[in-house]
């Protein structure tokens, strides 16, 4: 009955009657108990199910290595959210990584686009996406490229105009203050104001909190 994001830290018994479809869902579903206090979970098969039989035989087998067994997800490769989500941090990264004076946080100041490890970089960025997507996405991966450079360079420009910093991810700074930055986590994303790309920590941490009221409302005959 409960499952992903219910977190209530007072619930600390749970019986799952049948053993769930997918790993995933196990794990989600039994996790929901012993967060604020110590758990205990009860598992009910039912002997005339095979899957539940096996899973009773292989039981120590099983939850030893839980994780192994997690089903993987599937991902449309360059699709348009994923490039809105991640493709940033792709060109950020393999420009860091595979370009000589790049390295260190700081040097995000110094991106050149018309560098020739840079644009053989992204030349090849490029052409990746039009052979993973059969070319279906090609065209508008190679203008979410461009755009992503273009932005970059204005900010590596501006930040050297007014002689301040530009870090590739972002740091705090003496007095509470932080210093321009390419990238923040994914939690602080859609901060007013920020120009820094939200990017994901991992495949949990992608979006930031939404926080709502939930309103009565009682209606008179």
């Amino acid at each position: 009955m409960i499952s992903v994001g219910v977190d209530v830290s007072r619930l600390g018994l749970m019986l799952v009657n049948g053993q769930p479809k997918s790993t995933a869902e196990y794990i989600q579903a039994s996790s929901r108990v012993g967060r604020g206090l110590d758990g205990l979970v009860m598992t009910l098969y039912n002997f005339g199910r095979p899957r539940d039989v096996s899973h009773f035989e292989h039981f120590l087998t099983y939850h030893s290595a839980l994780y192994r067994s997690v089903e993987a997800t599937s991902v449309t490769p360059w699709a348009p959210r994923a490039r809105d989500k991640a493709l940033h941090a792709v060109i950020a990264a393999a420009v860091r990584h595979l370009t000589d004076g790049m390295e260190d946080d700081q040097d995000a100041i110094a991106f050149d686009p018309q560098d020739k490890e840079v644009r053989r970089l992204i030349d090849a960025i490029r052409q990746r996406a039009v052979s993973a997507s059969d070319g279906i996405e090609g065209e508008d991966a190679a203008e979410d490229i461009d755009a992503i450079v273009e932005e970059w360079a204005s900010r590596s420009q501006s930040a050297q105009a007014a002689g301040t910093d530009l870090l590739y991810w972002k740091r705090s700074a003496p007095f509470g203050k932080t210093k321009p930055h390419l990238m923040l986590s994914a939690e602080e994303g859609g901060q007013p104001g920020s120009l820094a790309w939200a990017t994901p920590n991992s495949m949990r941490e992608v979006e930031p909190s939404t926080a709502f009221a939930l309103k009565s409302i009682s209606r008179r005959n």
